[in-house]
C-alpha cells in the first residue's frame, strides 16, 4: 500500500489538489489486509487539513457506531472515492465534475484490488454512485447488498449526513452496519 499511496499523493490529474491545504490528495489508511473496506465519498474540510479520510467528528461517530456492532475501526481500511475535496472557492463543498470522478476512480480500484476485502461499505451518495455504477439517488440502494470484485458491497449514508439528520437515520445507519457485520462474519 505504501507504493500505491505515494503514487496517489503525487497525482495532479484533475487539479483539485491545488485547492487542498497541503496541495496533495488524501490517501487511505488502515490495515492493508483488512477484510472490511470503508469507502467515503470525498475529504471534507477537516479531513483535507488533517490529511485523513473520515477524520474528526465523522471518525468519532463512525467509530462509536462500529463499536455498537462489534467492529473495531482499527481492523478496517478507510479511503475516499475522490482523493481531493471538490470545492470552488476553498470553503464550500460542491458536487464533483465528471472529469474529477473519471480521474479518481482508478485509484480506488487499485486500492480494492490490493486489499481484497470481504466487505465494502460505501458511505454517501457519491461513493454509492461510483461503486454501483449508477446515477440514481440513494433511495432503493441504501442497505442493499451487492457484489463487487469478489467482495460484498453495502451502501449507506455518510456519517456527516447521519449527524445532521438525527436519531431515526442513526438507527437505520446502525442497522446497515449490523448487516455489514453479518456479511463480515459470513452469516
Amino acid at each position: 500500500m505504501l507504493i500505491l499511496n505515494k503514487r496517489i499523493q503525487g497525482c495532479v490529474k484533475c487539479g483539485l489538489c491545488k485547492l487542498m491545504p497541503h496541495q496533495r490528495p488524501v490517501v487511505g489508511y488502515g490495515k492493508p489486509w483488512a477484510k472490511f473496506f470503508i469507502v467515503s465519498d470525498f475529504p471534507r474540510k477537516e479531513e483535507s487539513i488533517l490529511e485523513e479520510p473520515l477524520a474528526g467528528l465523522n471518525h468519532m461517530f463512525l467509530k462509536k457506531c462500529l463499536q455498537v456492532v462489534k467492529i473495531d475501526i482499527e481492523d478496517c481500511y478507510i479511503s475516499n472515492f475522490l482523493k481531493c475535496r471538490p470545492t470552488k472557492d476553498g470553503k464550500n463543498n460542491r458536487p464533483p465534475h465528471k472529469k474529477e470522478k473519471n480521474m479518481c476512480y482508478t485509484w480506488l480500484n487499485e486500492e480494492i484490488d490490493e486489499i481484497k476485502p470481504k466487505v465494502i461499505l460505501g458511505l454517501g451518495k457519491i461513493a454509492m454512485q461510483y461503486l454501483l455504477n449508477t446515477k440514481t439517488n440513494m433511495d432503493g440502494n441504501v442497505g442493499e447488498i451487492y457484489r463487487l470484485d469478489g467482495a460484498q458491497l453495502l451502501c449507506t449514508y455518510h456519517p456527516s449526513y447521519v449527524l445532521q439528520q438525527g436519531r431515526v437515520i442513526e438507527n437505520e445507519f446502525i442497522e446497515h452496519l449490523k448487516k455489514a457485520k453479518a456479511l463480515l462474519d459470513g452469516v
